[in-house]
């Protein structure tokens, strides 16, 4: 079956796009990079180099059916970690980190694998189960004080930037360690604790691989659903990247989503079947991709996801 690609990314209110993406004929993977406050992370390349150090080996590995995406990804950590081990202190607390979102269209087994380490989401649109998004949300178990205290202040006061700040050193403490947390890092093992799972070919009709700062019109805003999500993606990757941004500004100050700050770096790749070009003149289908109209006076809601990602 032929599949067409749409991707879009945009830069937080950093204006430092620290995600990544890249896809290839049978894979698609997004990583989000966790950025340190004053680039504390014992590092001196930094987290953008990092994210594309770990990219570019990452796709390395994919082309190959027969390693396994957990192996692939064990890979490709080691091979960053190799080559700034000498130049950068890889135990530092705060050393450049990423979520990892890949998924794979594998020949050899006949079957359509995803994997994901942190909170970054693949929303696959399945033709037997229907629409399922899956995530790694062990980071919201960890630092749940913190993190409530950062919801009692707006985005942008000193208040709020000294919670975050205990939030960030909570959550480093419990970063790639039993009973806390895993992330890609300087550590291949992270890669066993990574989500995978798999389906048959012939049974994926859309999918979706996506940063947090993507998802947010779903987790945590609730503005639409998963299918809603994948509906706007099909019109366009761009759209859905502006329908974020109409959302963050509308609450710029997080007085009803309670959040790090306003926007956070957001990138989104889709995969689906060809669109067919409509004739000039001829009716299309009305209907609408979720959000529009959508009312933001509702309840605060809780923020979530790994602090440095910020």
């Amino acid at each position: 079956m032929m599949w067409q690609l749409s991707s879009a990314t945009a830069p937080g209110d950093s204006g430092q796009n620290e995600d990544w993406a890249a896809a290839g004929p049978t894979f698609a993977v997004v990583l989000d990079g966790l950025s340190s406050p004053n680039e504390d992370n014992g590092c001196h390349h930094g987290t953008k180099w990092f994210v594309a150090q770990l990219g570019g080996c990452l796709c390395s590995q994919l082309v190959n059916d027969e390693t396994s995406l957990k192996e692939a990804l064990r890979s490709a950590i080691d091979m960053v970690a190799q080559r700034h081990a000498r130049t950068c202190d890889l135990t530092h607390l705060g050393t450049p980190s990423s979520t990892v979102a890949i998924l794979r269209n594998n020949d050899h087994k006949g079957a359509w694998e995803y994997l994901l380490l942190a909170d970054s989401v693949v929303v696959i649109d399945d033709l037997v189960a229907g629409v399922q998004a899956i995530s790694d949300k062990s980071v919201d178990r960890v630092a749940t004080r913190e993190k409530a205290d950062i919801a009692l202040h707006q985005v942008g006061t000193p208040e709020h930037r000294e919670s975050v700040e205990r939030l960030i050193a909570a959550q480093r403490l419990v970063r790639n360690r039993a009973g806390g947390y895993w992330i890609a890092s300087a550590d291949p093992n992270a890669a066993d604790h990574a989500l995978t799972g798999e389906l048959p070919t012939g049974r994926l009709r859309r999918a979706a691989v996506l940063s947090d700062g993507a998802a947010r019109l779903v987790d945590p805003y609730k503005l639409m659903n998963w299918p809603d999500l994948l509906d706007l993606a099909a019109a366009g990757a761009a759209r859905l990247i502006h329908r974020v941004r109409e959302a963050d500004q509308a609450d710029a100050k997080g007085a009803i989503w309670a959040r790090y700050k306003t926007s956070d770096d957001a990138t989104v790749i889709y995969i689906g079947p060809p669109r067919v070009p409509v004739a000039v003149g001829t009716p299309r289908a009305s209907g609408t991709a979720g959000a529009e109209g959508t009312a933001y006076d509702q309840p605060r809601r809780d923020l979530g996801g790994p602090i440095d990602s910020i």
